[in-house]
């Protein structure tokens, strides 16, 4: 492998064990169909001074990838049969009326509904639409399903498309795989009880807490990688400056744009948005 790159022995060592960790091989071929994960995180270092080499590789001490649902989906399936108690439950996707597209998050809905022999029987089901009548008509826990929620403001667009069309809010709960704090907190004070896996703070202020500066400062070196990409305003540290650091079935556009997005300066993301 040689893509021009000149990487410090401790760098070389540090991405090694970094993707050998956290097992990433096992996504090789997927976000490139011809480069292997550690070529792709490779390739992302090319041209770049050792500081901002160093900064990429300390953010992905933070990462994290989820490509298998089953397994998440089994666990908050778990979660939700210990909250519910006796309750009936109801589980619907987190639905995108504006958009014709499949969403993720209904993958994982799939995924929990495999999972319902966890729950004495009839007392879970699992419906497409919060509008429909069966749903409108549910009493008990009803749950709303994602597999990452950046802002919550999806959810709130949902609510305001239901809500629109006269319908009421049964919806007592949010399960999801991963979600931001600043999310969390938004949906929580809501009055939505959240279930989550994986609650993930901004990225760039974990880092500074860790290498224990000022964020701003670890923020002033973070932008000046980033403008490399030519990312469009709206994305800068991530849409809604998120500053996530998660790749799900795809990348959330919340993550910082180094890693997924390509655009017009050919930036060489190790994690890509598939084009549709």
């Amino acid at each position: 492998m040689n893509w021009g790159v000149s990487l410090t022995p401790n760098q070389i060592e540090r991405l090694a064990r970094l993707v050998g960790e956290k097992g990433w091989a096992a996504f090789d071929f997927l976000a490139h169909h011809d480069l292997t994960t550690i070529e792709a995180i490779t390739r992302l270092f090319h041209g770049l001074p050792a500081n901002e080499i160093d900064l990429t590789l300390d953010l992905l001490d933070d990462y994290i990838i989820i490509k298998n649902y089953t397994i998440a989906a089994r666990s908050l399936m778990v979660e939700l049969r210990s909250l519910a108690g006796d309750a009936p439950v109801l589980v619907t996707p987190i639905v995108d009326y504006q958009s014709e597209r499949t969403k993720s998050g209904q993958l994982l809905h799939y995924e929990m509904s495999n999972f319902t022999g966890l729950f004495a029987q009839n007392r879970v089901r699992f419906l497409d639409d919060p509008k429909s009548n069966k749903c409108q008509r549910h009493e008990g826990v009803h749950v709303a399903v994602d597999d990452f929620i950046g802002t919550g403001n999806q959810f709130f667009k949902m609510m305001e498309c239901i809500i629109k069309d006269g319908l009421r809010d049964n919806i007592s709960h949010i399960a999801v795989i991963c979600i931001q704090e600043s999310a969390k907190a938004y949906l929580e004070a809501a009055g939505y009880q959240v279930v989550a896996l994986h609650v993930l703070g901004k990225g760039i202020e974990r880092l500074a807490r860790r290498r224990g500066l000022p964020c701003a400062d670890v923020l002033a070196e973070y932008e000046r990688l980033e403008r490399k990409t030519a990312c469009a305003p709206e994305y800068n540290l991530g849409r809604d400056k998120s500053e996530a650091l998660v790749t799900m079935k795809a990348t959330p556009n919340n993550t910082l744009p180094i890693f997924w997005i390509e655009g017009r300066s050919k930036w060489p993301a190790p994690f890509p948005r598939p084009r549709r």
